[in-house]
């Protein structure tokens, strides 16, 4: 037994949890940008990849947690959020097509509003720090009622309603921050996935898409990171910090161009089908004689 509970894979640190985390998105990512809209489809791949925000968000709580230095963390994410939107400004002008891909806003606003709750109940500038939580949400009105026109601003102001996994996300963040049991965090991640099923029947029915990238069905597949959270061993474990920001924006570029390839060389496929139809087509219409309705009929 004790064996077992030494075992690398049975004791997890805070860096196993992303390392997991990072295959299982790196799984998903591989079928979302190289193998969707072709004939390959392996829907397990995204049902894997569900278990990567869960555990991500894990990681930012446990960081907040024990580090020493919040601010210097919560600005290093929002200098992070900015470099990641200025690569989707150029991924998408030099692929000619919208590139979105920044969950950073999630782990963000995550983590601002846990530091601004820990000031109010310290009781320290408690007015000051309820006008800041107000902030991201004036901001986020702001941004919906100016439209896209404030796509530009949102770089440096990210907008809270426009998260991709909603701010209801957020809300189990900081639940999970305020939890000290692992039994209740991951009970607190069943009723979210349950949550989610609940509000993409909703949705599905009502046909009014709200949150697309919460309320699918897929999303709550989120409750398969539970057995990891369970495993996890409240140490830090080795320091990957610049793989973990480097691999992030790398592995999209590299699929975005794998994608491309893929689909064009598809496409290129069809084309030279096409042309052997079309050549068929156009050498049967232009023989001496064609049939119709089993009579033979001259040109």
């Amino acid at each position: 037994m004790e064996r077992i509970k030494n075992n690398i894979f049975f004791n997890l640190s805070n860096t196993m949890l992303k390392i997991i985390g990072l295959v299982c998105m790196t799984i998903d990512h591989l079928y979302l940008y190289v193998f969707a809209n072709t004939t390959i489809n392996v829907s397990i791949f995204r049902i894997v990849g569900r278990i990567a925000a869960p555990l991500f968000l894990f990681a930012v709580i446990q960081a907040m947690r024990y580090s020493s230095d919040k601010k210097s963390y919560i600005f290093r994410l929002y200098k992070y959020h900015i470099c990641i939107c200025i690569l989707e400004i150029v991924l998408s002008y030099l692929l000619h097509s919208e590139i979105s891909f920044n969950v950073i806003p999630e782990w963000l606003f995550t983590a601002i509003y846990i530091y601004l709750i820990d000031m109010i109940i310290k009781k320290e500038h408690i007015i000051r720090h309820i006008v800041l939580m107000l902030i991201p949400i004036l901001v986020g009105i702001g941004s919906l009622i100016i439209g896209p026109s404030c796509s530009v601003i949102n770089v440096f102001l990210p907008n809270i309603f426009t998260i991709q996994y909603s701010p209801f996300f957020l809300i189990l963040g900081i639940g999970w921050y305020y939890m000290k049991k692992k039994k209740n965090q991951i009970v607190a991640l069943i009723f979210f996935s349950v949550f989610v099923l609940i509000g993409s029947y909703i949705v599905s029915a009502s046909q009014y898409w709200v949150y697309p990238g919460l309320f699918n069905y897929t999303q709550a597949w989120m409750v398969l990171a539970a057995p990891f959270i369970a495993l996890y061993n409240n140490r830090k474990g080795k320091n990957l910090k610049k793989f973990f920001y480097i691999y992030y924006p790398t592995h999209i570029c590299i699929f975005l161009l794998l994608g491309r390839f893929v689909h064009s060389t598809i496409f290129d496929e069809c084309k030279l089908k096409g042309e052997k139809i079309l050549y068929k087509v156009v050498t049967f219409w232009n023989s001496e004689t064609f049939y119709c309705k089993g009579t033979k009929v001259g040109r």
